[in-house]
């Protein structure tokens, strides 16, 4: 793999990939030009060129996650490869309701350079007057619970950006391969705009996380809870309280989410919980590691 160290040199890739390829090109590649942006920034956007395409990876320190522009027509598959890397490769395929010929042709071609699917997930919308309907009475209660048990819910501090770090690499509640890479110093910002919260014991420990952007008039991102805390108090309810706030007060438009259909519990809240079912569709591929 070769990094990508410009914006410029990225379209470049692009543009010989397409005039190689034609229309023949299909990828899955759904990242905005901001996040490409952003992960040259970091300096963690990867390209690799194959026969038939091209491949962008980007590090998300535990991962990759890898978007290709490739040409599947005619030919024998197989020697159309991806590689093993040092990591987990994580490719995802995005559509709506149901694959397309395009998509099955995708998907057909990741199986048999290897993938394996692993997860399918539904892109949800909050319906925000019905959820906050119901969860805002219980707030209060919420607060006073975490209180008496000598809990406390703010957002986090600039020090405690380390413990963050430390606290997602633990996270069981949530696969690894699910959370996409933020610097220190992003979390930092968001901790500066009121985006990245948590529910801390006396001793100032973390028991609970949630961080969230707001990015091209949506408000998405992840949160996690220590599994003693996770039935009690109602933390998950006062996460999506936070957030609600946050669009409100910010005029922001939606809030959204993916959740996997084998998660019983999760379709389970989220459906009594006021969100919409949109029709998008996310598979999730693996390739293991070498």
């Amino acid at each position: 793999m070769d990094k990508v160290e410009s914006l410029d040199r990225y379209k470049e890739l692009l543009a010989e990939t397409k005039e190689k390829c034609g229309r023949r090109l299909v990828t899955n590649s759904y990242m905005f030009l901001d996040e490409i942006r952003r992960y040259i920034d970091l300096g963690r956007l990867y390209y690799e060129k194959l026969e038939n395409g091209i491949v962008f990876y980007s590090d998300e320190e535990s991962h990759y996650r890898c978007y290709f522009h490739a040409d599947l027509s005619g030919g024998t598959k197989r020697d159309k490869k991806i590689e093993k890397k040092d990591k987990l490769l994580l490719t995802q395929l995005l559509y709506r309701n149901e694959r397309t010929a395009k998509e099955s042709e995708m998907a057909s071609w990741l199986e048999e350079v290897g993938f394996i699917l692993k997860d399918t997930m539904d892109y949800i919308v909050e319906d925000r007057t019905a959820n906050k309907k119901k969860i805002e009475p219980l707030v209060k209660h919420i607060l006073r619970l975490l209180d008496e048990s000598h809990l406390t819910f703010r957002t986090l501090l600039p020090n405690e950006v380390e413990q963050l770090l430390e606290f997602q690499k633990n996270i069981d509640c949530i696969p690894y391969y699910q959370l996409s890479y933020h610097s220190p110093e992003e979390y930092g910002e968001a901790i500066r705009d009121g985006r990245l919260e948590g529910v801390l014991d006396l001793n100032g420990n973390l028991c609970a996380a949630h961080y969230f952007d707001a990015e091209n008039g949506r408000i998405g991102g992840w949160y996690a809870i220590k599994k003693e805390y996770q039935k009690t108090y109602g933390i998950v309810m006062l996460f999506n309280y936070s957030a609600m706030k946050y669009a409100e007060e910010n005029n922001i438009g939606e809030e959204y989410g993916w959740v996997m259909r084998g998660n019983k519990e999760s379709v389970k809240y989220h459906k009594k919980s006021g969100w919409i079912w949109e029709g998008r569709v996310m598979e999730e591929w693996f390739l293991e590691r070498r």
